[in-house]
């Protein structure tokens, strides 16, 4: 499922998402934003794993402990 939200781009970001539209890498101005903004978020790990991070510490139970039932990190922090 897919959703669309209105995002206000400045000048530079749409001439560059317009080159590579013209240029063909892309078919339109949707996919160029969702491709691009697939690869930047995926390239913030580090991030996404905080984020599950979060979502284990917001799910405590009654009684104040950890509730891990469900998640799986893709790697170990130190």
């Amino acid at each position: 499922m897919t959703e669309t939200i209105p995002v206000r781009l400045n000048r530079e970001t749409l001439e560059t998402i317009d080159l590579f539209v013209k240029t063909g890498l892309y078919s339109n101005r949707s996919e160029a934003i969702r491709e691009l903004m697939k690869r930047g978020l995926d390239s913030q790990e580090e991030l996404k794993q905080l984020g599950k991070l979060v979502k284990i510490i917001q799910n405590l139970d009654s009684a104040g402990k950890l509730n891990f039932a469900g998640v799986k990190l893709d790697r170990e922090f130190r």
